[in-house]
Order: structure tokens, then C-alpha cells, then sequence
């Protein structure tokens, strides 16, 4: 909430003059004129860039007050990097505008759901940006909207403080204005230290039915559902945090994730099968190979991981060992396209 406050400041009715944009899109057209009208409207600070992934890298490395992003970009769509920027302190209450190409229920519903302030359907022109602009300070200057913001600075002091009785009170009290991710993520929290378990799951999955990216709430489900001993349901909350972080090519913390899922399940042959997929992914071929023949060991009779190692083995140029293994994946299943493909294209590549 602080990122908001601390930035960007307000001047007669709108906006400061001061307040830094990061414009996120590979549409020339977007790419070129949102610049150009924030100029125009006395906007002299933005930055530029091309895909989702490096739109998140500006964030995190440079003073970003205000987002404006295609919903659809390379790497990670805008959707997906305003749930990220929802999940991460500084930039949970950072203003975002999404343009689309054409606007549906449904996408009102996901961005709604995942704390979009507006929607602009292009083309992108000044007078529908200075509108945007003016709603969405006149909601950031709402006295509700101060009161909250206030309330939930409180909360975290309270939290830094541990007095947890006082910041529950003060989260509660926002819930009375409005929901989000944080604050039941906060809520669990508390609940936590408290041992007050099932009041926590349920804060937790309140977190995560609001932003379904929320990698911090699945690994706090987890983790107490390891300390009540209900260990499938840590496995599938764990699962979910690691794939989150899989997509956001976090290697190194889903793998920490994953070796936590190997603790409560060795035989999970999945779990082996991913671990490979990283190591390989990180070029640490011994380690993946080893996780690929652990993964064997469970189910000896799964395709895809005779395919993996198919894989492995062209990475260390070991190409005789790849068709056999290839050759393997075949054996078990003779309508497996990708392997028979990698066996053609060995084949090609010898004759030549």
C-alpha cells in the first residue's frame, strides 16, 4: 500500500505532473502513441518495453508509479504480471490500466478479480486516457479509500510490532471497505501464530480465490496442512505454489519446493520427472539424469520420462544413447509422435 502513497502525489484533482509510467506492449501502434499522449497530457516520466517479463525486471529495478499494459504480451501476459504486482508489497496498490483489443464479460470478470483499475479498448487516445486517469484518482482520493489505506498502513505497523490482536482488528476493519489478496493473506498469517489452524486455511484460500497467483498463500496451506498431518493436501497446495513459480521461471525456489514434495511423497514420480526437467533446464545434466532414474524406479513404464532422457542425452551430444532412449519411449507407447519425431530427426541428421 505504501508504494501508492509514497510516489505518487496528487496536484489539484489529478495526478502529479511527476508520476512515473511504465508503458508495457509490442503493438507498435500502443508502443509509439501512449507515450506520446502522456507527453501531451504533461507526463514527462515513462518508461518502455516489449514483454511481460521485462516489463516485471523495469518494476522491480526502477521507480514505477503507474502501469499501463497490453493485456496480451511475450513472456507473460499483462494479466498475469498485474496479479504478480498484486502478490508483491511494492506494487500492490500501484494504479494499472490494461488495453485489449476487444473487451468481453469474461475479461471484465478475470481483470476485476485480479485488481485492474481500467480497461481501455483500442486505440489508446487522449481524451479516453485523461478519462481513465480521472477515474481512477477520483477513487484513490475517495475518503474510503484514504481510510483504508490508512488502516492497512496501521495493520503492518501493528504486525512489525507483533501485536497481532491489534492489526486482526485494523484488517477487519478494511474488509469492511473492501477485499483483497493481502489482507487474508495477513489474516492467515495471524491466525498461524495463534495455532488457530482452520481459521487460517480458510484466510489463506480466501487469498487464493482472490488472486489465484498467490504463490506465498499455497505455501502457507502447506505448510500447515504438514503440521496437522494431512499430507496429500500439503502435496497438492505445495504443487500449486510450484508451478506458479515454474511459470514465473523461478527454477531455484520451485525446486526448493519440490524437494519439500519429495519429503512427504518419494514415490512421486511426477515430482522426479520436474526435478529433471530443471536441472536439465539449468544445465546441470548429472543431477537431471539422477532424478530422471529415480523417477524410472517409481514407474519404469512412463513414456515421458524415457523421452526426457532422450532429451537429456542430445543436450550432452550423446546422440546414440538419445535414440535408444527415444526407441524406449516407442516401445511403450507406438503412437508417441514426439519420439518418433526425435528418432527422424536423428536419422536426417546422420545422412547427412
Amino acid at each position: 500500500m505504501g508504494h501508492y502513497t509514497s510516489d505518487l502525489k496528487k496536484k489539484k484533482g489529478s495526478f502529479s505532473k511527476g508520476t512515473a509510467f511504465l508503458v508495457a506492449s509490442d503493438s507498435r501502434d500502443t508502443h509509439k502513441t501512449v507515450p506520446v499522449i502522456l507527453t501531451f497530457l504533461g507526463f514527462k516520466r515513462h518508461l518502455s518495453c516489449k514483454s511481460g517479463i521485462e516489463a516485471w525486471r523495469l518494476l522491480k529495478g526502477e521507480q514505477v508509479d503507474f502501469m499501463i499494459s497490453e493485456w496480451c504480451l511475450p513472456d507473460m501476459d499483462g494479466l498475469l504480471l498485474l496479479k504478480f504486482m498484486r502478490v508483491d508489497d511494492s506494487f500492490d496498490n500501484t494504479p494499472v490500466i490494461l488495453v485489449v483489443e476487444e473487451i468481453t464479460r469474461e475479461k471484465v470478470i478475470r481483470a476485476g478479480e485480479a485488481g485492474v483499475n481500467a480497461i481501455i479498448v483500442k486505440p489508446v487516445t487522449i481524451n479516453v486516457l485523461q478519462e481513465k486517469l480521472d477515474e481512477i484518482y477520483a477513487v484513490f482520493d475517495d475518503p474510503k479509500s484514504r481510510q483504508a489505506e490508512i488502516l492497512m498502513e496501521e495493520a503492518k505497523e501493528f504486525m512489525l510490532a507483533n501485536k497481532y490482536d491489534e492489526a486482526l482488528e485494523s484488517f477487519e476493519k478494511v474488509l469492511t471497505i473492501f477485499e483483497s489478496a493481502e489482507i487474508y493473506y495477513n489474516i492467515g498469517f495471524i491466525m498461524v501464530s495463534q495455532g488457530k489452524y482452520d481459521e487460517a486455511l480458510a484466510a489463506f484460500r480466501k487469498a487464493t480465490k482472490i488472486n489465484a497467483t498467490y504463490v506465498a498463500a499455497y505455501k502457507m496451506m502447506a505448510q500447515i496442512y504438514q503440521r496437522l498431518g494431512r499430507d496429500k493436501e500439503a502435496q497438492d497446495a505445495f504443487e500449486s505454489a510450484a508451478e506458479l513459480l515454474m511459470n514465473q521461471d523461478m527454477f531455484d525456489s520451485a525446486e526448493r519446493i519440490y524437494q519439500e514434495i519429495v519429503k512427504i511423497n518419494p514415490a512421486s514420480v511426477n515430482v522426479y520427472n520436474t526435478l529433471g526437467i530443471l536441472s536439465r533446464k539449468r544445465g546441470d545434466f548429472r543431477t537431471a539424469m539422477s532424478y530422471y532414474k529415480k523417477a524410472l524406479k517409481v514407474n519404469p513404464e512412463d513414456e515421458n520420462i524415457y523421452f526426457n532422457i532422450g532429451r537429456l542425452h542430445m543436450d550432452m551430444k550423446e546422440f546414440d544413447e538419445g535414440r535408444e532412449a527415444f526407441r524406449q519411449a516407442l516401445l511403450l507407447n507406438p503412437n508417441f509422435k514426439e519420439a518418433k519425431n526425435m528418432i527422424r530427426s536423428l536419422d536426417m541428421g546422420l545422412s547427412l
